[in-house]
């Protein structure tokens, strides 16, 4: 039998999102910053856009986010060196996270260039895929199927989340871009770096909260990260992530 879930609202997303975010913005903006500036020098040097990688390492992020997360939430603080050179992601899950991406975007490119709505309506559905591999060691439709199934019912709340995450990132750069305009590329270049730095880590912990809000039964809450002040919900505070999970925090 299918699991009560309950109503979202997009408040009670991005407040999880925001504390979220502040537990890990000192391991997660150092490390964004880094690979943004990367690009961004990329892009000035080539003279060429490498804006169609931002995407990219955003959903890197997102892997990065739910690691720290589920390591918090386990005891274990981490630090950039441990999400870049240690063992921390098991390899066989970051190999089934690449390819539930890498097909996620196979498919709805097909479905985008054949019909329009319904390549908007499955992004929507497919939109914690990621998530769904990381925490429920599912991949390809499988955990499609089950992004899906999580979505259902609160549909229109996560497509108007993605349309505020496209307008908080096209926003927040504008300043920005005008900085750049009024001094030179190279200023330019670190203050796009620095807003991305922060925008996007934010971004991946406001998706991640949407994911654990949704992948929590009715009358039940995520845990907040250790430390924080949680959701004032009365009912029992239960961890949605099982601990049969393959992401190793040792």
């Amino acid at each position: 039998m299918e699991t009560a879930r309950r109503k979202l609202s997009l408040k009670e997303i991005f407040k999880l999102g925001y504390s979220l975010h502040k537990d890990s913005l000192g391991v997660l903006f150092p490390l964004s910053f880094c690979l943004y500036l990367f690009l961004e020098i990329i892009s000035l040097l080539s003279g060429k856009s490498t804006s169609s990688a931002y995407s990219l390492v955003l959903i890197f992020l997102w892997l990065f986010a739910y690691t720290y997360y589920k390591a918090k939430q386990g005891g274990k603080l981490l630090t950039v060196k441990d999400l870049l050179f240690s063992s921390v992601i098991d390899k066989s899950v970051f190999m089934k996270f690449l390819t539930t991406f890498l097909l996620m975007t196979i498919f709805l490119i097909l479905l985008f260039l054949l019909f329009i709505i319904p390549g908007v309506i499955f992004a929507v559905y497919w939109s914690f895929a990621v998530f769904v591999v990381l925490s429920r060691n599912l991949s390809g439709k499988q955990a499609l199927d089950y992004s899906k199934r999580i979505v259902q019912g609160n549909w229109l709340t996560v497509f108007f989340l993605q349309v505020a995450g496209f307008t908080i990132q096209i926003v927040c750069l504008l300043p920005a871009e005008i900085i750049g305009a009024l001094t030179n590329s190279f200023v330019g270049t670190i203050a796009s770096s620095l807003t991305l730095g922060y925008v996007m880590p934010y971004l991946a912990n406001v998706f991640l909260a949407g994911y654990l809000l949704l992948d929590t039964p009715l009358n039940d809450v995520p845990s907040p990260p250790a430390g924080s002040a949680g959701p004032t919900n009365t009912a029992t505070i239960t961890n949605p992530i099982p601990t049969t999970t393959s992401i190793s925090t040792s």
